[in-house]
């Protein structure tokens, strides 16, 4: 109860209660929106990294697949030699005649070339197998020899 004695309070509007930045400076207001330079550059390098081992990864299996693809063209070519061997009483071409002789016996009619876009090699009478003939691809590297994904291709056909 007020009585005429008493003074009456001035009226306070309510008000909410202040953000703790709200009555910062306002350069420290606009620094806490956004990340700073340190905190993009961690980001920048992490992701960076992720990248680096996810690309590895995916050439191996890229060249995994080079190398499965020329087994596969390897294995169409000896498909048509075989087949060409049956018209001719189980001869195959000579390395002079080469798989030209037997182009209408190959996927497509043309000649095979392997993953890395290459001619395929083949020699009669074999001289890396047991088989009656060889066929090679040089790799991705293109020379003779080498280890893991340079490594020549030998495709050795089965003898039941």
């Amino acid at each position: 109860m007020c009585t005429s004695a008493s003074k009456p309070r001035p009226h306070r509007p309510l008000t909410r209660p202040r953000h703790r930045l709200q009555g910062a400076a306002p350069h420290r207001a606009r620094a806490r929106r956004g990340f700073n330079l340190i905190e993009i550059m961690v980001v920048i390098a992490i992701i960076g990294l992720l990248m680096t081992v996810v690309g590895v990864s995916v050439i191996r299996y890229l060249e995994q697949a080079r190398v499965d693809t020329t087994l596969v063209r390897l294995t169409q070519v000896s498909q048509g030699l075989e087949a060409w061997s049956l018209k001719r009483a189980g001869r195959y071409p000579s390395t002079a005649e080469g798989l030209e002789a037997a182009l209408d016996w190959m996927p497509d009619q043309t000649l095979p070339l392997d993953a890395w876009e290459r001619p395929v090699r083949y020699v009669h009478p074999a001289e890396l197998s047991r088989a009656s003939y060889d066929l090679v691809s040089l790799g991705r590297d293109g020379e003779p020899g080498g280890d893991g994904f340079d490594a020549d291709i030998v495709f050795k056909p089965r003898r039941d």
